[in-house]
């Protein structure tokens, strides 16, 4: 599905999501998605070790970012006792919900989505409708808006330059496609010193 609409946005890899974002946004594997795009079923995973393996995931890949002493920007992984804290539950809850497949409440569910700032349906969602909800709520859009407004794809200085020179000026296909080669041979080219 998406492999179809980036060659119809003229995007470079740079401004398309990747699988790997993909995976970060749904908790899939690279695999799973790779096989869900094609059109393929993926087996059902057990729905409390799902539910679990998500909730792990998350302690696993969002981080925290903080201030040191000296000014620096810093990113490092949640504790469990941050995590328990934000979430106003027990460390020894939080741990059970790690190292057993059991579903939190509700309200449990609803407070670890929002201290990692993703939907509640990230724990709980099917497959396919994770990767749906994110295709829809944030791919698609995405593109979307850069079809209706391919300047914002452009992120180089050069390319910046370049798209200004030309303002909207049409150009001939023969002198655009000149262009491009040209363009793609000095992108090629080795990088001086």
């Amino acid at each position: 599905m998406i492999a179809t609409l980036l060659p119809q946005t003229g995007l470079d890899r740079a401004s398309a999501y990747s699988l790997r974002d993909l995976a970060y946004e749904t908790s899939l594997s690279e695999a799973d998605l790779r096989a869900l795009l094609d059109g393929k079923r993926i087996p059902e995973p057990d729905f409390d070790a799902e539910v679990q393996r998500r909730i792990r995931f998350l302690t696993e890949t969002r981080l925290h970012e903080y201030e040191t002493a000296d000014g620096d920007r810093r990113q490092r992984l949640y504790t469990r006792g941050e995590i328990a804290a934000g979430c106003g539950i027990t460390a020894a809850w939080l741990s059970q919900l790690l190292t057993k497949p059991k579903i939190p409440k509700l309200e449990h569910s609803k407070a670890l989505a929002d201290f990692f700032a993703v939907p509640v349906e990230f724990l709980t969602d099917e497959p396919p409708r994770a990767l749906a909800r994110v295709l829809n709520g944030t791919v698609i859009p995405r593109l979307r808006g850069l079809i209706d407004r391919p300047a914002d794809a452009i992120r180089t200085p050069a390319a910046i330059r370049i798209a200004h020179r030309l303002g909207d000026a049409e150009m001939d296909p023969e002198a655009e496609a000149a262009l491009l080669l040209f363009i793609d041979r000095i992108a090629r080219a080795p990088k001086s010193s």
